[in-house]
């Protein structure tokens, strides 16, 4: 887990290094920050050679890592936080006031500065820091649950594409099939062995193919522009080859007899809301203790007027007697319930998911195996059967029809059988990373814990 921060220093290097060492651990890739150093532009190097070869899912996220611009913009938090960390640590600069009036009849004017410091900020520097700190230390477990979002989106994505060009390639195949079979279709109709009602039945086959093939090479089209904005991609960067085909599963699973128990430990999630719950409640302490001791100003103060010099001591306190804090206060414990119901919510989720992920890999390894070894070899079987009675005319054409379109069925929903797994697979991996699968890439927790750390810890 990434460690609270001490240092205070404006760059951010420091916590992307946290950050991308924590990512390494979890997921084994790398992230890189693009600042254009030379590291950078030879990083870019090796993607162009990467993009001219067949994309593997291990290189398509790999790019996207290295060039999603959504994943870079948000890198740049860490250095906001980092800055917050130094400003926390900085006294308010002292305030320099004067005034130059000129009194009827008299040729000098009078002259009036005073310079006031707000000295008791020297206490409060300490809370500040720790509460900068965890605010940074917040930004960096949101950043690696980014970039782990990163992953499994690209991931699936690449699964999503290469399925919808498996679905096209068996469509292909379909409009081929169904083109053959118009010509011998024609052969039957001229010497009369065939109504033009069977003729036209069979035409219409094709024409539903060509339509379903048109549907499906849409949708990978979809798929495929999908994959350019998170791989970051535009102009002849776009022209890169994936699969055809789906990779075979492999053999075995990903481990799963603990993953609640790892799905709890991992999660990023859960670190977020406990670190923010720091983070507020590090606010009510500073808040209490700046309603004990009101804000003081002060300075010194110099006049000359009428030939005469004055100079002494200034001072401006805040009098609680309308506000004692008690308002903000109170809000300040209900964030808190409210992040800490949010904080067991949430861990009753995670377990839901991991429960239900483990059960959906298995069950999607077992469907799978079951198309590949009994559905389709049996449709096969049927529609070669189907067909050469249909040619000794002993089957009639809806016979025909309808042992292909189950055979087309059963092609489609081998497809999305083998999608599902691979879809459940970087689920579960997601999960055990750290991050809740379809969270919306933690937007919606963020936006929690955002508005947690920006509310009042309390008040004077």
């Amino acid at each position: 887990m990434i460690g609270l921060a001490g240092c205070a220093q404006l760059s951010a290097d420091q916590a992307f290094l946290d950050v991308s060492d924590d990512v390494l651990e979890r997921t084994g890739r790398k992230i890189l920050w693009n600042s254009g150093s030379p590291e950078d532009l030879q990083a870019e190097d090796v993607m162009k050679t990467v993009l001219s070869r067949q994309l593997t899912a291990k290189n398509t996220i790999q790019i996207a890592l290295l060039n999603n611009k959504e994943l870079q913009a948000s890198y740049t938090k860490l250095g906001v936080a980092q800055a917050d960390l130094v400003q926390a640590g900085l006294l308010s600069n002292p305030i320099l006031d004067g005034a130059i009036t000129f009194p009827e009849g008299i040729s000098t004017p009078n002259l009036t500065f005073g310079l006031a410091v707000k000295f008791i900020e020297i206490l409060w520097i300490p809370l500040k820091r720790d509460i900068a700190t965890s605010e940074l230390e917040t930004v960096k477990l949101e950043i690696s649950g980014l970039v782990i979002d990163m992953v499994a989106r690209t991931h699936t994505a690449y699964i999503d594409y290469i399925a919808a060009r498996q679905q096209v390639e068996l469509l292909q195949q379909v409009v081929r099939t169904s083109r053959a079979t118009i010509e011998a279709a024609s052969a039957l109709r001229k010497a009369g062995n065939i109504t033009a009602l069977q003729f036209d039945q069979q035409k219409n086959i094709l024409t539903l193919a060509k339509l379903n093939l048109a549907k499906a090479e849409t949708n990978a089209v979809g798929m495929k522009e999908k994959l350019n904005v998170l791989m970051g991609l535009s102009g002849k960067d776009i022209n890169w080859r994936a699969p055809n085909r789906l990779p075979t599963l492999p053999r075995y699973d990903v481990k799963t007899a603990n993953i609640e128990k790892t799905a709890i430990e991992n999660s990023l999630d859960l670190a977020q809301i406990k670190q923010s719950l720091f983070t507020l409640a590090t606010k009510y302490q500073l808040k209490r203790k700046q309603s004990l001791l009101p804000d003081l100003e002060v300075g010194a103060e110099y006049e000359r007027g009428d030939g005469e010099k004055q100079f002494g001591p200034t001072f401006e306190i805040e009098i609680p007697i309308f506000d004692m804090g008690e308002a903000k206060r109170a809000k300040a414990k209900l964030e808190i319930e409210k992040l800490r119901s949010q904080y067991w919510s949430l861990g009753i989720q995670i377990r839901s998911t991991a429960r239900l992920l483990r059960a959906k890999i298995l069950t999607t390894r077992k469907t799978v195996a079951f198309y590949r070894q009994t559905v389709l070899p049996e449709n096969k079987q049927i529609v070669s059967g189907v067909q050469r009675d249909y040619n000794a005319m002993q089957a009639g054409v809806f016979q025909l029809i309808t042992a292909k379109r189950q055979q087309i069925s059963s092609g489609q929903q081998y497809i999305a059988a083998q999608q599902d797994y691979w879809r459940a697979r970087i689920a579960i991996k997601q999960l055990i990373h750290g991050r809740l699968p379809g969270n919306n890439g933690g937007a919606e927790l963020n936006s929690t814990i955002s508005a947690a750390n920006n509310a009042e810890g309390g008040g004077h």
